[in-house]
C-alpha cells in the first residue's frame, strides 16, 4: 500500500466514523468487485495504519488473495479513487 493511499484511507476514516473503534474493512462485493464498509477488528485481521491511528482491516482470506498486490490512489478527471494492482 502507497503512503498516498494510506493518507485517503485516513481522510476517509475521519470523516465517515466517530467511534475510535470503527475501522474501514476491505470486503468482496462481487467476485472481482472490491469495497471499503466500516467495522470493527476481528481475530485474525491484518491491520493497516497510518500515523498511529488504524485505518483499514482486511480478513485473512482477503489478505491472502491479494498478496504481492499494491493498493494506490488513482486521480481522475473529476476525483481521485483507490486502485489495486496485482
Amino acid at each position: 500500500m502507497t503512503e498516498h493511499a494510506r493518507q485517503r484511507l485516513k481522510g476517509m476514516l475521519v470523516a465517515n466514523a466517530d467511534d475510535p473503534q470503527v475501522c474501514l474493512r476491505l470486503v468482496l462485493r462481487s467476485p472481482t468487485r472490491l469495497g471499503l464498509v466500516l467495522d470493527e477488528a476481528m481475530e485474525g485481521d491484518q491491520v493497516v495504519e497510518h500515523e498511529g491511528l488504524r485505518v483499514m482491516l482486511v480478513d485473512h482470506e482477503i489478505s491472502v488473495s491479494l498478496d504481492g498486490g499494491i493498493l494506490d490512489v488513482e486521480s481522475t478527471a473529476d476525483s481521485e479513487r483507490l486502485s489495486l494492482s496485482i
